[in-house]
């Protein structure tokens, strides 16, 4: 049985021209020198570690090839869709190379398992060349932003400045310079912030001993990991981990977004998978009694109920207002601690760090909020994306949307401009033929589940007028989900900025 793949390498001590057959489609990757492709009348020059691919079928193909030359030619029949161009160059060929020669090597082999193998490692092939061809057409900001998910993901492994910039395909000095100016801190001080985040969430959640955390986190000594994490923290370890044995309850889903920030996680919540499923992915395995999510005065009955029937031993409970005689229930239980509702999320914040005496780290918290808010802020003004509408899609009707979440974010953190210039009281209903009238950069929509406001959602997206709106001509309309947008809490704060942010990176 013959092989599907044929593969050979050709070397070319003189000047030499000769012919190619084909059966579907072809790769040639020069290993050195030079050599020049032909086919319908025009040539394609090659130099050391650029590609000749061609998805199409031809009887032969013609080429030129310089003294000293050599290139690998591979011609199979099985046609492999890809976005390759017909001829590009390789950055970083090793692996490439790697994987040609063991193509090239296997069709010699006399066993006929070897042609499923030799089929894989085409097929590996094909795809390190595509992903080196993708990563090279990427702009810088796209490069950093790769790194950037790398570290994300790599943290536990050993990583150098070195080897970073090799990925971001750029020289260790314009790569630093780059990174720093798109983060705003050091490649190494965000892989050691990103550490200790991790770190935080183990000390925070898990029985494990600090050398346990240190080599989780990518550091070898749990020593030096105490050294970093005090100075960059402000506590030892030790100290942190127990500031945050206390138990809690909180008993309202937004309440989470004030705790989370603090690296608080309570033994009692109202978490869903589907409902604000960010915080059930957080903290559901951590939280023992799980209360039901929602406000409705029968909802926080039943919790309160569920509460004093389990009688579970918590230090203190945190609450949105409730009934005198709810607040008399819980502090039968445990200390209660009520949020004002009306206040800003940065007082609701400080007041729960306070109870729970972790102010050091929303100090902390505020800080890194206020340096992505500025830094989004820049973005945004580079973009010149400084004026914005927001609806509301509910049921037939669209309405002008703008609560205190909107104002706090995009008003005043992010010095955006909303089309609306006075604080919208109440909901007010417009028509299509209303929107044209404004001329946002961009346009926010939130749209309700149900099927009726689907329905509408879609409607006015097919209608003519809409599309004529400059802000979804350019693609610069996005449906918000409902969380974070509607979670008035310190860490949806962030959550919505860090959004913005992505989408106008892209």
């Amino acid at each position: 049985m013959g092989s599907p793949i044929k593969a050979q390498i050709i070397t070319c001590r003189t000047k030499q021209q000769g012919t190619v057959d084909i059966d579907a489609q072809l790769i040639i990757l020069v290993t050195q020198g030079e050599v020049e492709i032909v086919h319908n009348g025009i040539a394609y020059p090659l130099r050391q570690y650029e590609v000749y691919f061609m998805s199409l079928t031809y009887s032969h193909l013609q080429y030129y090839a310089q003294e000293n030359t050599q290139f690998m030619v591979l011609t199979y029949t099985k046609s492999i869709a890809t976005p390759l161009p017909i001829h590009f160059g390789i950055q970083e060929p090793e692996r490439i190379l790697s994987l040609a020669r063991e193509v090239l090597d296997l069709s010699t082999s006399i066993f006929v398992e070897d042609n499923l193998l030799q089929q894989a490692k085409l097929y590996e092939l094909v795809y390190q060349m595509t992903h080196h061809y993708l990563r090279q057409q990427m702009s810088t900001t796209d490069h950093i932003h790769y790194v950037q998910q790398y570290i994300d993901t790599h943290y536990n492994e050993v990583l150098s400045i070195k080897a970073l910039a090799s990925l971001a395909q750029m020289s260790e000095k314009y790569f630093t310079e780059q990174f720093k100016k798109t983060y705003g801190s050091s490649v190494m001080q965000y892989v050691t912030q990103k550490r200790l985040h991790v770190a935080k969430h183990l000390l925070s959640q898990q029985h494990m001993t600090l050398k346990e955390i240190a080599h989780a986190i990518g550091y070898k000594d749990e020593f030096y990991f105490s050294r970093r994490f005090k100075q960059e923290v402000g506590v030892a370890p030790s100290e942190f981990k127990k500031n945050r044995q206390q138990k809690i309850a909180v008993l309202d889903s937004s309440l989470l977004g004030i705790v989370a920030p603090l690296y608080v996680y309570p033994e009692i919540a109202p978490i869903h998978l589907t409902w604000r499923n960010y915080y059930y992915e957080q903290f559901a395995v951590d939280v023992k009694v799980k209360l039901l999510v929602g406000r409705a005065p029968h909802i926080v009955a039943n919790n309160i109920k569920q509460l004093l029937f389990e009688r579970t031993h918590v230090d203190t409970i945190f609450t949105y207002p409730c009934t005198p005689i709810q607040i008399q229930q819980l502090q039968t239980l445990a200390k209660v601690v009520v949020i004002d509702e009306k206040s800003d999320w940065q007082t609701q914040l400080v007041q729960v760090a306070q109870t729970l005496q972790v102010e050091v780290e929303a100090t902390q918290w505020l800080q890194h909020y206020k340096n992505v808010a500025q830094k989004t802020a820049k973005l945004l003004q580079r973009q010149q994306k400084q004026c914005f509408l927001m609806l509301l899609v509910k049921g037939h009707e669209i309405y002008l949307y703008q609560d205190r979440m909107v104002r706090d974010v995009l008003i005043n953190d992010l010095q955006l401009q909303a089309v609306i210039t006075e604080p919208v009281a109440e909901l007010v209903v417009v028509t299509v033929d209303d929107l044209l009238q404004y001329d946002p950069d961009f346009i926010l929509l939130l749209v309700y589940e149900d099927a009726v406001s689907r329905l509408t959602y879609e409607q006015l997206h097919q209608h003519d007028l809409w599309q004529e709106m400059r802000a979804v001509r350019q693609h610069q309309s996005y449906e918000v989900p409902h969380f974070p947008w509607r979670d008035y809490a310190a860490l949806p704060h962030l959550l919505i900025i860090e959004q913005l942010a992505q989408w106008f990176a892209e």
